[in-house]
C-alpha cells in the first residue's frame, strides 16, 4: 500500500477513535484484537445500553495503525441521559498501554477495561468527565450474519455479533448525570476491517430493538454505488439471523431516518422517533479532520430512538443508528 502523510493517518487515527443462544460461555479469542500490517488496519468492540430511566450509553474500544507506531488503542464513551445533553469523550493509547490476558478474558485498554467471565460480560470505560460500568448478563458468543464480510478489492469490512441482546445493570457517571445500578437491555459487537469507510458503504442503518415485543436487530448496508440496500433481521427465539429482501432506506441526515423490509415471514417497518445526538467526527477535529475527508469521507453519525413493527402488528422500541458516508 502507498505510503500516506503522518498528517493523514493521524487524521484516520482520529476519525476511526471517534466513529467509533444457549448459555455461552466466554471464548478467550473473542476479545483478543487480531492486528494487521496493513496501515488501514481497523477494529472494534462496540457495547450499547438502552437504560431503564431513559439514558443511553455507547462504549467503544478502536485499535488501529493509524498514525506513528502500529497497534495504538482507544477507548470511547457516549452518554445522552434523560432529557439531557449528550457527552462524548475519548482517550488513545499506545500499544505498550494496553494488554489483552487470555487467562482473565479480559482486553485492557488505559484506565478501560472489557472482560466476559461466569456468563457476564463487563465493559468499563474512563475517557474524560465520563465514567461507565456495563455489566451484560450474558457471556460471548460469535453470530455472522448474512453478509457479515464485505470486499473491498484487496481490503474487507467483517462484522459478527457478539450479545444480540442482555439484561444489564449500569454505573454511570457524566456531566449533570450520576446513577448508579440503573438497570436495562444491551448489545455487543466486534468490527475489523483493513478498506476505508467509503469503500464499504455510503450508508449504515442498525437497530436494537430491546422494550415491548421480543428483542429483535435489523441491519442495512447501502453499497457505495447506492442500488437496493442489502442486509438482515434477528428477533429473541431464533438460532440466529436471517436475509431481508425488498429494503427501502429513507432520510437522510436531516429528517427522521425509516426503512421498510420483507423478513419475519412478511412486512417490517423501522421508524425513528426522537433524535438523541449527532456525531460528525471531521467538525470535532478541524482542520485535520476536513483534511481526512478527502480520503475517508464526510461522516455523520445520528442516534434515535426507534420503533420496529413486525408483520404481526407488535412494536418493539429501541435505539436506531444511522451513518451517512458522503
Amino acid at each position: 500500500m502507498a505510503t500516506r502523510s503522518y498528517l493523514f493517518v493521524t487524521s484516520v487515527f482520529a476519525i476511526a477513535l471517534l466513529l467509533i443462544t444457549a448459555v455461552p460461555s466466554a471464548d478467550a479469542a473473542l476479545l483478543k484484537p487480531k492486528l494487521m500490517d496493513s496501515e488501514s488496519y481497523g477494529e472494534t468492540w462496540t457495547a450499547i445500553a438502552d437504560l431503564e430511566d431513559g439514558t443511553y450509553v455507547l462504549l467503544q474500544y478502536v485499535f488501529t495503525n493509524a498514525g506513528m507506531g502500529d497497534g495504538k488503542g482507544g477507548c470511547r464513551a457516549l452518554v445522552v441521559g434523560p432529557g439531557k445533553k449528550g457527552h462524548n469523550a475519548a482517550t488513545r493509547v499506545d500499544r505498550d498501554e494496553w494488554s489483552y490476558n487470555s487467562a482473565k478474558k479480559s482486553l485492557k485498554v488505559g484506565a478501560c477495561s472489557l472482560s466476559s467471565s461466569g456468563g457476564r460480560t463487563t465493559f468499563v470505560a474512563r475517557a474524560g468527565k465520563i465514567s461507565v460500568r456495563l455489566t451484560l448478563r450474558e457471556g460471548l458468543k460469535r453470530v455472522r450474519p448474512p453478509g457479515h464480510r464485505v470486499r473491498a478489492g484487496d481490503d474487507f469490512f467483517e462484522a459478527e455479533v457478539l450479545i444480540p441482546w442482555a439484561d444489564v445493570t449500569a454505573d454511570v457517571k457524566a456531566p449533570g448525570y450520576s446513577k448508579r445500578g440503573v438497570g436495562g437491555k444491551g448489545f455487543l459487537d466486534h468490527t475489523r476491517s483493513t478498506a476505508m469507510p467509503p469503500d464499504v458503504a455510503s450508508k449504515w442503518f442498525h437497530f436494537r430493538g430491546f422494550h415491548g415485543g421480543s428483542p429483535a436487530i435489523v441491519k442495512l448496508r447501502l453499497a457505495p454505488k447506492a442500488g437496493s440496500p442489502s442486509g438482515w433481521i434477528w428477533q429473541s427465539g431464533e438460532a440466529k439471523p436471517s436475509k431481508v429482501s425488498g429494503a427501502k432506506l429513507r432520510g437522510g441526515k436531516g429528517g427522521k431516518p425509516s426503512a421498510s423490509m420483507k423478513g419475519l415471514g412478511g412486512s417490517c417497518k423501522v421508524a425513528a422517533t426522537k433524535k438523541l445526538f449527532t456525531y460528525k467526527p471531521a467538525e470535532a477535529y478541524g482542520v485535520l479532520g476536513k483534511m481526512a475527508t478527502t480520503f475517508i469521507g464526510e461522516t455523520t453519525t445520528t442516534t434515535w430512538r426507534a420503533t420496529l413493527t413486525k408483520p404481526d402488528g407488535t412494536e418493539v422500541r429501541g435505539i436506531l443508528e444511522q451513518t451517512v458516508i458522503d
